[in-house]
Parts: structure tokens; C-alpha cells; sequence
């Protein structure tokens, strides 16, 4: 009797053990579920094959470089990488091909940190926009209980509080305030890849986004294809309104503001919103030279962006 009574007791600790971990979704579940993607905007032909050059040059100048770029991993720019559950990939499919948008892009400045070798790419709205647009579309799909990577442990306050708590709501110390574009182009631990890049020379260059990719990540941050997602731009949507003292409210993430999830139309009728606002102030200003200035800054900046 007593041995079908312990036994039964075993049983009910079992069960009530799995219904909290389900429940809860914790860290058993997650590290089962989990896979690491990598959502990113891909680069056009002629910059590929540039990129790809570039790599090809600094691997004969550095031999130990473990990056194979158009071999083993794809050149390209992360808006967000993080650990997502695996059971959310179709919906993460769904959200971004309503949301994805093209931006220019100007690679202008090779920074050596550390082992990595970046080609930088110059922030602007768009990116801005588009990396906080990701992220906050996405993020209700990451793996909770994300680790805090020793590097970010080491970071100076408040930068490393800062981190810190973007991993443990968005999986990522790299979003919004901290988000930096750039295209990885070497990780090396033993040649003096400053050396490398001195030897090289690797002027500007700008191109215009083709499409956003979702794959799967490989060693030092790569990207090993669009296995699961390839949304190729269809238009130009651009925002650039580095010429204008009041951007629109839905791109002001200046205070770290979480920008709603707009899809194209949202964008578009906002943008026109905005326009129509911007004219109807300034046609009831009664100084001329205003009217007219101001009026022809939106009106150009309109034609940017379409």
C-alpha cells in the first residue's frame, strides 16, 4: 500500500513539474525551441560581388581570417539577431512581408575592433527605422531568459545596465539606441588585420537595399543564407529627412520610443498625413519667403522618398 501510494505521490510531482515548466515556457523548453536567425537587408549584385572582392583581398593578406564571404556566409547588414522560438518562425514570415522596406545605403568607414573587421555603414532614418521596425514586430517571438555575453558584462555604467536590459526584453544588446549597421567583412585572432586594411584601399560606396533576408546564423555573427525568408522591395519607399527640422513623429526615436508596427499603406497615409500638415501650416504663415521655403522642403523631400 504504501509503495502505490509513493508512487502515485511521484507521479503528481511530475505532472505538476511539466505543467510549470510549459506554463511558464521556461529555460528547458526555450533551449529546445530556440534557433538563432538573423533578419537583415541583403546587398545588391554590384555590391556583393564588391564585398565579396574585398574579402577574397584581405583573406590573401590574412590568412588565419575564418570569414568566407559568398562561400560559407552572406554579406550583409543585421537589423536583428536573436534566439527565437522555433514554433513562431511562420508568423515571423507573415509580419515581415507586410513590413519591409528599402533604404539607401553608404558604406563609408572600416573599423578594426577587437578581432572583427567591419566596413560601417552611415546611419540614417530609414535604417534607423527599419531596425526598430523589425524589432518591435518581432520580439514577441524571442526566446526569453536570454545569457548576458561576458563582453557586455565587462562594459562601463551605464552603457552596460543599458545592454543589459535590452537582452533581457528583445534578446539583443544591438537595438534602437545601440544599433549600428555595418557589413562584417574579417574575424581574425592573429594577423594584424589593421595592417591589412592599410594596404587596401576601399573607398565610399552606396547602394540601394534590394530586400530583407531571414537566415540562419553561423560562427562570429554570420549569415549562412535566406533560408527562411527573401522579401525582395517592390518601390521605393525612402526616408530621408536629414534636411528637415521636424521629421515625422513616427520616425523620432530619439528617446528610445517604440515605434508602432506599420505596414506599407500605414506608412504611406502617415507620410501623406504628414505632408498635408506640413502645407496647410505653412500656407496660413503670413511671411512669403516661409511659404515658399518651407513648402518646397517637403515637396522635395516627398519626391525622395517614393
Amino acid at each position: 500500500m504504501n509503495r502505490v501510494v509513493y508512487l502515485l505521490f511521484n507521479s503528481i510531482v511530475l505532472i505538476a513539474i511539466s505543467f510549470i515548466v510549459n506554463h511558464n515556457n521556461g529555460p528547458m523548453l526555450n533551449a529546445v525551441n530556440a534557433i538563432s536567425l538573423d533578419i537583415h537587408l541583403s546587398l545588391d549584385n554590384n555590391t556583393f560581388d564588391l564585398v565579396v572582392g574585398y574579402n577574397k583581398q584581405i583573406r590573401s593578406l590574412a590568412p588565419n581570417d575564418q570569414i568566407d564571404l559568398g562561400n560559407t556566409s552572406l554579406p550583409h547588414i543585421t537589423l536583428y539577431l536573436t534566439d527565437f522560438d522555433n514554433n513562431s518562425i511562420s508568423f515571423i514570415q507573415q509580419d515581415l512581408s507586410e513590413k519591409a522596406n528599402d533604404c539607401e545605403i553608404l558604406l563609408n568607414q572600416i573599423v578594426v575592433q577587437g578581432q572583427y573587421a567591419m566596413w560601417y555603414v552611415e546611419n540614417n532614418d530609414c535604417l534607423q527605422y527599419m531596425s526598430d521596425l523589425v524589432v518591435n514586430t518581432t520580439y514577441q517571438y524571442i526566446v526569453p531568459n536570454q545569457p548576458i555575453p561576458d563582453w557586455v558584462l565587462q562594459l562601463p555604467e551605464p552603457l552596460r545596465t543599458l545592454k543589459i536590459d535590452m537582452i533581457e526584453k528583445y534578446g539583443s544588446p544591438n537595438v534602437f539606441s545601440q544599433f549600428q549597421p555595418h557589413i562584417t567583412l574579417a574575424w581574425d585572432q592573429y594577423d594584424n588585420m589593421t595592417a591589412v586594411f592599410e594596404e587596401l584601399s576601399i573607398p565610399d560606396h552606396t547602394y540601394i537595399s534590394p530586400s530583407v533576408g531571414v537566415g540562419d546564423v553561423g560562427n562570429y555573427g554570420t549569415v549562412l543564407n535566406n533560408q527562411y525568408a527573401l522579401y525582395n522591395f517592390n518601390g521605393r519607399i525612402h526616408f530621408q529627412f536629414a534636411n528637415d527640422p521636424n521629421p515625422p513623429h513616427f520616425l523620432n526615436n530619439k528617446n528610445n520610443n517604440l515605434i508602432s508596427n506599420l505596414n506599407k499603406i500605414d506608412i504611406i497615409d502617415l507620410y501623406i498625413s504628414y505632408i498635408i500638415q506640413k502645407k496647410s501650416k505653412y500656407s496660413n504663415n503670413t511671411h512669403p519667403s516661409t511659404t515658399t521655403t518651407s513648402t518646397t522642403t517637403a515637396t522635395t523631400t516627398h519626391s525622395t522618398c517614393d
